[in-house]
């Protein structure tokens, strides 16, 4: 049993970043993770029965629970209807329930150091130009559609190949550690190769927490030394790429807003991106197109932080539920390889947006799971573990196959909640030009991922219906979003030229010019020319 298991493990690891993006994909992710619940519980279940004896729960065990439940509770509260989100959300909780209850930690060491080389080996092939990389603007990303969080999946399987190699090795367990250092040498590569800071402070944090204990002994001035080498190198990597850090900057600026208007419970499953763009509308809004961050201004639908987005979306309390998981964990800690990944998992989510990815999710799980030990807090007799095996079991094959039921025919159940498919189907819409069902679309977008140029769409959808007020509105609200693009200002400067508002458009002109130059082709150009001739005719 603990051998299969372990095997499911390693497949799923392996496979799992695979998972399509889009409106295409959004079907096969909810198979995928329906599959992921009724295997896992399934496993469990089995696991469960069989047991001889006493079931053990930790306190990491009843952290995780706390922390599954609540985030049960927060979507139940705020009426989230994603089936889709749901069977990711529990599939991820069936996982822990598989690893603690039929164990696979081996599977868990060995699968996340293959997927690893996996992903090394397809990214350092897109490098080479065999195969073709998933960013138009980056040479290599693995299967991720960004070499961020690529990186951060190679830096945790960097870790765990390292230390299983050494734990490996001090066993005199020759053989093994060579696999493992071996699998090191490509993760090595491919992690530069991402040219992702956060995956590369990941791995720098995992050696020098493992061994605080030997610095604490060291002398004050070796001790203020590495303390410096230590400020001088996150310096170098904040100087790096100077205008990303200062975005990831204005991101949590605006994120610590959203926190203030909900401090307790938070803005709700998803309510980071369909929140988002508005308050960073109102920021500048509030301090006006001359703000430092206006230049690095964008379409934003990551925090940058997981443990900020934590608190954004489920509030003080979700925040707490997370870090009594962490602390418990921490004082439970065992298992020194899965305990380095961990660490650099958490340390890459810091600066990056790890789950916003099924495998980071399952991954987590999964190292939960591995480092859930500690003293029992409860025993669970032989009838009662049956009992809990007969109902997950029960409850998995029940939402399995609804949720299979769902993707099969009611598909739109799924793809209403995609903004990619919502996205294409506005697109289509435009091509048959009907603006009205364009309009659905858009707002219905609106609601889950707004951006600068979905309000500037719809402001012109609103303006082929003959809605003035209605596009102006959304056109200032495009602005606002990212007060350095030029496109929205441009509609609203021809709408006051139509209604012969010489005034405003006049002060809009003189504001678009006053933008520092973009690289827009000849459409930035004509516009240029365009307004500096209105000017010259209407000084």
């Amino acid at each position: 049993m603990r051998r299969l298991v372990s095997a499911y493990i390693v497949l799923l690891l392996l496979f799992l970043p695979l998972l399509a993006d889009g409106s295409a994909g959004a079907l096969a992710n909810l198979r995928v993770q329906a599959a992921v619940l009724l295997f896992s519980c399934l496993g469990a279940a089995i696991a469960l029965w069989r047991k001889e004896g006493k079931a053990a729960i930790t306190a990491v065990d009843a952290c995780f629970a706390a922390w599954v439940a609540y985030g049960m509770a927060r979507g139940l509260a705020g009426g989230e209807e994603d089936i889709a989100r749901w069977t990711g959300f529990l599939s991820v909780a069936s996982l822990y329930l598989l690893c603690r209850t039929a164990g696979g930690r081996a599977g868990v060491a060995a699968g996340v150091v293959l997927s690893g080389v996996v992903q090394a080996g397809w990214g350092i092939l897109q490098w080479a130009g065999v195969l073709e990389s998933r960013h138009p603007l980056f040479p290599a990303t693995g299967m991720f559609f960004n070499p961020g969080p690529w990186g951060g999946f190679l830096a945790v399987a960097w870790v765990v190949a390292v230390w299983e190699a050494l734990r490996r090795y001090r066993a005199g367990e020759s053989k093994p550690a060579r696999w493992f250092a071996a699998a090191a040498l490509p993760l090595a590569f491919a992690l530069v190769l991402s040219d992702s800071r956060a995956a590369w402070l990941a791995v720098a944090v995992v050696p020098l927490a493992s061994g605080w204990r030997r610095f604490a002994r060291w002398k004050m001035r070796c001790r203020l030394l590495a303390a410096g080498i230590a400020l001088a190198v996150g310096c170098v990597l904040v100087a790096y790429k100077w205008e990303s850090a200062l975005g990831r900057l204005l991101v949590w600026r605006v994120t610590a807003g959203m926190v203030a208007d909900a401090p307790l419970c938070g803005q709700g499953w998803g309510g980071f991106q369909a929140e988002y763009m508005h308050y960073q509308a109102d920021y500048f809004l509030a301090r006006g197109d001359g703000s430092a961050f206006a230049a690095v201004a964008g379409n934003v639908f990551y925090a940058f932080n997981e443990y900020l987005k934590i608190l954004a979306e489920g509030g003080i309390l979700g925040l707490a539920f997370f870090l009594a998981l962490l602390w418990q964990m921490w004082r439970a800690r065992r298992a020194a390889p899965l305990g380095g990944g961990m660490l650099a998992l958490l340390v890459f989510a810091f600066f990056s947006y790890p789950f916003e990815f099924y495998a980071f999710q399952a991954l987590f799980a999964l190292l939960c799971a591995c480092a859930a030990g500690g003293k029992p807090i409860v025993w669970l007799g032989r009838k009662t573990s049956r009992v809990v095996a007969a109902s997950v079991l029960a409850f998995a094959l029940a939402w399995s196959v609804a949720a299979g039921w769902v993707a099969a025919c009611r598909p739109d159940a799924v793809w209403q909640h995609s903004p990619d498919y919502l996205r294409h189907r506005a697109m289509n819409a435009t091509r048959q030009e009907n603006p009205a069902q364009v309009l659905r679309d858009l707002e219905a977008l609106a609601a889950v991922a707004p951006t600068n140029e979905l309000y500037t769409n719809l402001g012109i959808t609103h303006e082929r219906l003959g809605d003035t007020a209605a596009a102006i509105a959304c056109y200032r609200t495009a602005a606002a979003m990212m007060p350095r693009k030029i496109h929205p200002r441009w509609r609203l400067f021809r709408l006051a030229e139509a209604r012969g508002d010489t005034r405003r458009a006049t002060a809009l002109a003189r504001g678009i010019l006053a933008l520092p130059p973009q690289a827009g082709g000849t459409a930035a150009l004509r516009v240029t020319a365009y307004l500096e001739r209105y000017l010259r005719e209407n000084p």
